[in-house]
């Protein structure tokens, strides 16, 4: 079935090759190796390309690494939602008693008796999505750890709560696809968010939450609260490991409390 073929330079391409690409492949950059390498046409052989040919086949390739569309090849993931989130697999598995950051893995102070959390400014752990594969070995080390937590906020676009939502669910389930024990994480920004922020998590699993940013105000304490009964309610956790202020309400689960500092950077 012919699709909608993106505006690249043809110049010097035998017509019948790009009209096969064209007609044939969802997937231009992965053609282009195949004609380049000689692996389209092996009775050819390899191509001799052009620097601004080589620079276009970069391209694509970088385009496909930024949304880690090069790591597809690893088992799909069942999706959840409007939004189509991966779903997490539960973690039900034992808790460590101490907790250290993400970026602190590997240092000489760090215990590999400890679990590693992802309750730091996203900066910080923006590597778990943009080099997914860089951590990996280090984090195989670790008892477990609990998911990434890029930022759902109250005050943001949906677009960006939706994208870093997707983030958070796509790296927990490559991470269990390679063996990291996963303590899933949720999180949430307005009351809105609550139909699809909760969609990709486990059932009947241990969750983390960080709670390390809310309690300011009256009205964050109540969509704190409210958030975390939405919680219980849709996917009935089994207990939660709660990073941060401590609650000052029962959610009717059992509770994990982890101390954390992150809350007295953000009061700065």
């Amino acid at each position: 079935m012919p699709i909608a073929v993106p505006a690249i330079e043809v110049t010097g391409w035998p017509p019948v090759i790009f009209r096969i690409m064209c007609c044939q492949s969802s997937n231009i950059a992965s053609t282009m190796e195949d004609y380049y390498d000689g692996l389209l046409f092996p009775e050819w052989g390899p191509v001799t390309i052009s620097a601004s040919s080589k620079n276009k086949i970069n391209y694509e390739k970088d385009k496909k690494r930024f949304n880690n569309l090069h790591l597809m090849s690893y088992p799909d993931f069942q999706v959840e939602g409007i939004e189509e989130l991966p779903k997490v697999p539960a973690y039900t598995g034992p808790i460590p008693e101490t907790f250290i950051p993400f970026t602190q893995r590997g240092s000489a102070s760090s215990s590999f008796s400890s679990g590693v959390h992802c309750f730091e400014y996203d900066y910080r752990i923006q590597c778990t999505w943009s080099n997914a594969l860089a951590p990996i070995n280090s984090l195989k080390r670790y008892p477990c750890v609990i998911a990434p937590d890029f930022s759902l906020m109250v005050d943001q676009p949906r677009a960006i709560n939706v994208t870093n939502l997707y983030r958070n669910r796509w790296v927990s389930c490559f991470w269990v696809s390679q063996g990291i024990r996963v303590i899933p994480s949720a999180s949430w920004g307005s009351a809105e968010s609550f139909s699809y922020c909760f969609d990709g998590l486990p059932e009947n699993s241990i969750i983390a939450i960080g709670h390390a940013a809310e309690g300011k105000t009256k009205s964050q304490q109540t969509l704190f609260q409210m958030g975390t009964e939405e919680l219980i309610l849709r996917k009935n956790p089994k207990k939660l490991v709660i990073y941060g202020a401590p609650l000052n309400f029962n959610p009717g689960v059992e509770v994990l409390h982890i101390n954390g500092v992150i809350q007295k950077l953000r009061a700065l």
